[in-house]
């Protein structure tokens, strides 16, 4: 019984650093990403306006 409570215990501790792991993951992505997402629209936003400008017309 005792060996069992430790196994439980164990994978209680596992799951939760997991899932600590998975937030701090998505939070730390989100962060970034969604700073890079913003960047690489006003680039691709300004490079789209000076490609109309020079276009084939």
């Amino acid at each position: 019984m005792r060996i069992q409570a430790v196994l439980l215990s164990l994978a209680g501790a596992a799951v939760i650093g997991l899932a600590l792991l998975f937030t701090a993951g998505v939070v730390v992505s989100l962060a970034v990403v969604i700073p890079a997402a913003i960047v690489l629209a006003l680039i691709f936003g300004k490079t789209e306006v000076h490609r109309h400008d020079s276009g084939h017309f």
